[in-house]
């Protein structure tokens, strides 16, 4: 089963993206943003 990442907005808690690559969240995060593995 492939880990689904969530990108979320450090300051507001909201999630901005969901995506099925860490090498493609970290890109989208660039530090403003936290990343979960769901």
């Amino acid at each position: 089963m492939d880990s689904i990442y969530l990108i979320v907005n450090k300051q507001t808690g909201e999630i901005k993206e969901r995506v099925i690559s860490l090498k493609k969240a970290f890109e989208l995060a660039n530090g403003n943003l936290i990343i979960w593995e769901v």
